[in-house]
């Protein structure tokens, strides 16, 4: 019995573990050989041959051996080291246990070994001298062990093949041989000495039988037919049956590589073969149940050409906490799937080039679709799916999920890189983003996107396929839309674009980015980004926030539309010749930079031109008979400050709109009565919601301790603002009707109040201002302005500027102020003061 350390004494077995060519044996236990025997004699005589006595006998002896050794080398640490992070299992270790089918010296020897000898012999005796021949058959059966590699260690990965017929782990063989020999015998009664030697044995022996169980041969891959159509099936899964090798294995990893354009290698167990895939050939796989990992990799043939992975795929995950990773092929991946039945795992999908549809399935997936137009699912779970480079239709699911179209480059990026590094894959293209339930945070990256909140059954288009191509039949390109600096008709045709079947009431977020998007909010508070580029943003139902551009972006501002829809809608159109409409409910609309056209829809709203020539409706209108304005080649403003230097508000009057309100106590004095917080203080500031006093941040319809955030520019805790008694700057009113509170700010302006009692403020340049229908307050202010009270008993201002003003019908005040003015009074008894 013997325990040693073979890599202490042998420096030829680190230098070949150093290089990859074997395992260095760490610690080696030799039991040594046991031994038993036992034999027995049968004599007759003398029998006189002549004057010689002759003794005849017979003999007979069992003979039984057998030797035990076993080791650990270094396989086991090598595959634990291998291993990455998240697949960590300590059972590797245990790959570095070996049973030694060789013995000390490096020879394969039986393990157990049974011999049975039979003697028939001749003696002459005279006194204590015996002299004599003997002939026999010796029966021998030999064990050794099964060892499919011969590489001298069977371990337990080989020993678990003959798990159905244990036998099977030895080599069986029986041996017969003849043999003839010569001896000489003293007895002296107390002690017997014999002596032998072979006249003759029979070499080789006669081998009367051997029996050996060889196992299949490992097979990783089998080329078969699935479905009628030609495949390399994975043997995993519900197919372990047909791998021949480790069974039981409950992680199963597979890594293949391609190594020629019609071939590929399969590494798996530490086993490694080859397969075709010839003939359109694709890689089939269904992994079962457990946390399998299956990478489709590029490779190289032995004299170094690189090969990417272009076999397509169709890989079904099961249940488990899968890794799946594709190639350049077409591929068609499910996280789940497949023999597991659809079971929640937390899958992580990353695919190569090539168009490929994926399907997270249930759990928390994170899914990457590479390059190439891909269609891509994240299922039920709270997942993360990112289309990538490409032309991609990208779904969240039923759960919280993040949406991204790219990233992929834009065509400015695409355009800087060295000319041998272009490829068209790297390009972002034209995705079409839905969130589905939950409330879901979409951005679409680089590329004229469709970005979809909440669900969508789009008509006409019943597969992501058709839907792709029918939600960008519409031009998103202001020029080819129709659109010019003003457009004919507000509402058309742009609110088509925003009429398609959508589902939902959670709070999604989108982000278009950079490209000329489309973003389809739904029925929940939504926030919409366009980004860079001319966007299409349509809000749909629900109180939702509409920015056409990020408020730091400075370049590719682009001309956005935005149309806030059904709910109390915020819409800044930032820099840009935005379109904006409010649509139904009390909206604030803030064109921004720009020459822009602004309206805010059914509703009691705060509509503000910003910088540049504007048109401004207080509620629906044409801007056809608008007097032309000029271009006013201003530049771009850094920030937008809502609202200007108008009147303030009077006491118990139906209509507010102003730039300061009360602050006491943290609520606002919305009704101007002196007293903060009371039911009457209802209505609307910086275009959110006010109650009793106290601002609805998160748009849930209550005031309460979930209300926190900034609204302008000043911190809100539990509704309300964290500043001293005081007043706030911020565009407020109390709402009803739909009488509107409107600011032309800087650049020549259209502003048209439209029903009920609006409030109205060119502020500088030329205004074209129109109260419309309805008791209404028009300013002027500096410039030259036009001014008309239309219907309805009107404040007319006209301030400082050479001013043209008209009262319109019924009774009206008129102020010309300062400067050269030219005042109609109109219809009614009206007042008027140059």
């Amino acid at each position: 019995t013997a325990l040693t350390f073979p890599f202490l004494n042998d420096a030829n077995q680190i230098f070949g573990m150093l290089m990859g060519e074997t395992d260095a044996v760490l610690v080696r236990f030799d039991a040594g050989t046991l031994a038993a025997s036992a034999g027995m004699s049968v004599s007759w005589g003398p029998f006189m041959a002549g004057p010689v006595p002759v003794d005849i006998s017979i003999g007979g002896t069992f003979a039984f051996s057998a030797r035990f050794a076993m080791g650990y080398d270094t396989r086991g640490l090598t595959n634990m080291l291998r291993q990455q992070p998240e697949d960590f299992d300590p059972a590797a270790l245990l790959d570095g246990i070996y049973i030694d089918d060789l013995d000390a010296n490096g020879n394969d020897v039986p393990e157990i070994t049974l011999a049975v000898t039979v003697t028939l012999g001749a003696s002459v005796s005279v006194k204590i001298f015996k002299v004599g021949l003997e002939g026999g058959v010796t029966i021998t059966v030999e064990f050794n062990l099964n060892d499919p590699d011969r590489d001298g260690r069977l371990r337990i990965e080989e020993i678990s093949r003959f798990g159905d017929n244990p036998l099977c782990l030895f080599e069986v063989r029986g041996l017969l041989e003849f043999f003839l020999q010569f001896f000489v015998e003293i007895d002296l009664k107390f002690w017997t000495k014999r002596w032998s030697a072979t006249l003759f044995r029979l070499r080789p022996p006669i081998q009367l039988f051997e029996v050996r169980c060889d196992p299949p041969p490992p097979d990783l891959a089998t080329p078969v037919e699935i479905g009628g159509k030609k495949v390399l099936r994975i043997n995993a899964g519900p197919n372990v049956g047909h791998r021949n090798f480790r069974e039981d294995v409950p992680k199963e990893k597979f890594v293949l590589r391609q190594i020629a354009a019609d071939k590929v290698s399969i590494e798996a167990f530490g086993l490694y073969e080859e397969e075709s895939v010839s003939g359109g050939r694709i890689v089939w796989a269904d992994l079962g149940t457990d946390n399998d990992t299956i990478q489709l990799l590029a490779g190289a043939n032995p004299a170094g050409t690189e090969f990417a992975f272009t076999t397509g795929s169709s890989i079904r995950g099961g249940s488990g906490v899968d890794r799946i990773t594709t190639g350049d092929g077409v591929d068609e991946i499910f996280g789940d799937g497949g023999t597991g039945g659809g079971t929640d795992g937390n899958d992580t999908i990353s695919a190569g080039g090539g168009d490929d549809t994926i399907d997270g399935g249930g759990g928390a997936d994170v899914i990457s679709a590479g390059f190439g137009d891909d269609i891509a699912t994240g299922g039920a779970g709270t997942d993360s799916v990112s289309g990538d480079a490409g032309r991609d239709v990208v779904r969240g699911g039923s759960e919280d999920d993040e949406v991204v179209g790219g990233p992929g480059l834009d065509e400015v990026r695409y355009n800087r890189l060295p000319a041998a590094r272009k490829d068209p894959a790297l390009l972002d293209g034209a995705d079409v983003l839905i969130g589905e339930d939950g409330t879901d945070r979409l951005k679409g990256h680089a590329g004229d996107d469709v970005l979809v909140g909440d669900g969508l059954t789009f008509s006409g288009a019943p597969t992501d396929a058709a839907l792709r191509t029918s939600l960008k039949a519409v031009p998103v390109d202001p020029a080819a839309s129709g659109y010019g600096a003003y457009p004919t008709a507000l509402h058309a045709p742009f609110t088509a674009q925003c009429a398609a079947d959508l589902a939902g009431s959670v709070a999604d977020q989108l982000d278009g980015e950079s490209g000329r998007d489309t973003l389809l909010g739904g029925g929940g508070h939504d926030d919409l980004n366009g980004g860079q580029d001319g966007d299409i943003l349509c809000g749909n139902g629900g109180n939702d926030l509409l920015e056409g551009d990020s408020a730091t972006v400075t370049t590719f501002p682009g001309d956005d539309r935005l149309d806030g829809g059904s709910g109390d809608d915020r819409l800044f159109g930032r820099a840009g010749d935005d379109t904006a409409d409010g649509g139904a409910g009390d909206d604030l609309v803030d064109g921004g930079d720009g020459n822009d056209a602004v309206g805010g829809g059914l509703g009691s709203d705060v509509v503000l031109g910003g910088l540049g020539h504007d048109i401004g409706f207080g509620d629906q209108g044409s801007a056809a008979g608008a007097t032309p304005i000029d271009d006013s080649g201003s530049d771009a403003a850094t920030t937008v400050t809502l609202g200007a230097d108008a009147t303030g508000a009077q006491d118990g009057s139906a209509i507010v709109c102003a730039t300061t309100v009360a602050v006491v106590g943290g609520k606002l004095d919305l009704d101007g009565n002196g007293t903060a917080g009371e039911a009457a203080d209802a209505g609307r500031f910086a275009g959110l919601t006010v109650i009793a006093g106290k601002i609805d941040v998160d748009r849930d319809g209550d005031a309460n301790a979930e209300d926190n955030g900034v609204v302008a520019d000043t911190v809100v805790g539990a509704g309300l603002f964290d500043i001293p008694d005081g007043n706030l700057a911020g565009a407020g009113m109390l709402v009803g009707g739909n009488a509107d509170c409107m600011f032309g700010d800087g650049g020549h302006d259209a502003m048209f109040g439209g029903a009920d009692d609006d409030r109205i403020f060119g502020d500088v340049g030329n205004d074209h201002l129109a109260g419309g229908v309805g008791d209404d307050w028009v300013r002027g202010a500096q410039g030259d302005d036009e001014v008309h009270g239309d219907a309805g008993d009107d404040e007319l201002l006209g301030d400082s500027g050479d001013d043209r003003m008209y009262g319109g019908a019924d009774e009206d005040l008129i102020h010309g102020g300062t400067g050269t003015d030219a005042i109609e009074g109109n219809g009614g008894a009206d007042e008027i003061h140059g």
